[in-house]
């Protein structure tokens, strides 16, 4: 429906807003459903750090769609 495209554009704006470490993380765990494990096998990095931006992605998703939210 033109509603579900609408809102889907919008939460694809928001991902878009993250800084680009946590953009990259939760488009390969979210979208790509890779597990931590390769994604930081793929990043070089360790996978707390993957886990602290899955996190931190997440956090900040929230805090930018509670600010879209009051901004309606």
């Amino acid at each position: 429906t033109p509603l579900e495209q609408t809102q889907e554009q919008d939460i694809h704006g928001i991902i878009e807003q993250l800084p680009d470490e946590l953009k990259e993380v939760f488009d390969l765990y979210y979208y790509h459903d890779l597990p931590q494990t390769d994604i930081a096998r793929m990043l070089q990095v360790d996978v707390r750090t993957i886990k602290r931006r899955w996190r931190s992605a997440r956090l900040a998703l929230q805090a930018l769609c509670e600010q879209q939210l009051r901004s309606i």
